[in-house]
């Protein structure tokens, strides 16, 4: 085996060992296209040893050893190179390392278990760890915007994974964000689009409702499907349903961020029905869940303003300026890149499954 493949293979013990970001510093410059070889060749060795071992006729124990030693360099690669897929921006440097990646679970989904219920199992994990690197790739792939990548990388998910509540909630979420991209301007519909591009984006708006619906069936207690199908009912015209999805996620267990979008989202449904009062009850209920957002603040000063209450606009204007941060995360902002808020645990979840802890 070749001395840099060695040492590609002591990178990968380090990681075992717990140092993650260090290997992964180490390993983000490599040619992807050298690594593949290196494992590729330590594989080889391994399979000439099986080959050994067989043609000895010595008892089977030992050649499921070696496959699980294939196994364990595997998975240490994916693990490792997903560590750096989720650091890496750079387009040509991204889509190097996620080639990479795809290039070892081919490898995982190839090794050769001997039969029997151990084997079934280590496949039955291994199908698992598939699906969490997916996952994770979804969501750093969100933060990035990079829409394009992600329909067919969810659909890839999609083909392996059919019932995915998870890839059926991040393909609704890329349906929505890519029809709040394509139009500006709501309001103006009616003026300044085509009956064709208002046709088309409905289309794509009823495909996310479809695929939340579809989450709901296999997961019903899922608040983000319920807090995006209520949403989207709103921009379809259903404000009742809307309503009673938004309320929904209020009123249950829901996790902080999703309550303080529900608020915010009934506050906007208020506004459309000449509410006033209820929508600045409900932007002032957004605020109090999460008083460093600026969202909030940016609404109760917009209704003050509409209001002709100009000191009250100012102050709560200037409240949104001072929260200002690059620290402080606020629900809405992050609203259109889907799933992108999970992409931290996600990646603990993958190292947890592939390192067995």
């Amino acid at each position: 085996m070749p001395a840099a493949a060695r040492a590609y293979l002591q990178e990968l013990d380090s990681y075992e060992r717990g140092e993650y970001q260090a290997a992964a510093a180490t390993l983000h410059n490599l040619n992807v296209y050298d690594v593949r070889q290196w494992i590729t060749a330590a594989l080889a060795e391994i399979d000439d040893r099986v080959a050994a071992l067989q043609r000895a006729d010595v008892a089977p124990g030992e050649v499921a050893r070696l496959r699980q030693a294939q196994i364990r360099i595997l998975t240490l690669a994916l693990l490792v190179h997903t560590d750096v897929v989720a650091q890496t921006t750079d387009e040509v440097s991204l889509r190097a390392q996620l080639w990479l990646c795809q290039r070892i679970l081919a490898d995982i989904r190839n090794v050769k278990l001997p039969p029997g219920d151990e084997a079934d199992q280590q496949r039955s994990a291994l199908r698992l760890l598939t699906r969490d690197w997916y996952l994770v790739v979804v969501s750093h792939m969100q933060y990035l915007n990079n829409l394009p990548y992600l329909r067919g990388h969810i659909a890839a998910g999609l083909a392996m994974f059919s019932d995915d509540a998870d890839l059926l909630l991040a393909r609704g979420s890329v349906f929505e964000t890519e029809t709040h991209l394509a139009m500006v301007d709501r309001s103006l519909g009616d003026a300044i689009y085509t009956p064709e591009f208002v046709k088309t984006t409905r289309h794509s708006l009823t495909a996310a409702a479809d695929d939340y619906k579809a989450v709901l069936r296999l997961q019903p207690s899922m608040d983000e499907a319920t807090l995006r199908l209520g949403r989207v009912n709103r921009l379809l015209g259903d404000r009742m349903a809307a309503r009673s999805l938004y309320d929904e996620v209020r009123t249950n267990g829901a996790i902080p961020r999703l309550k303080v979008l529900a608020q915010l989202f009934s506050g906007e449904l208020a506004e459309l029905e000449k509410d006033a009062k209820a929508a600045d009850a409900d932007y002032r209920a957004a605020h109090a869940l999460a008083p460093a957002a600026q969202s909030p603040m940016l609404a109760v000063s917009r209704l003050c303003d509409a209001g002709g209450d100009s000191a009250c606009a100012k102050d709560w204007l200037r409240r949104s300026f001072a929260a200002a941060s690059p620290e402080r995360q606020d629900p809405w902002w992050g609203y259109l890149r889907g799933q992108a808020w999970l992409l931290r645990d996600r990646l603990a979840q993958l190292r947890a499954r592939g390192l067995g802890r």
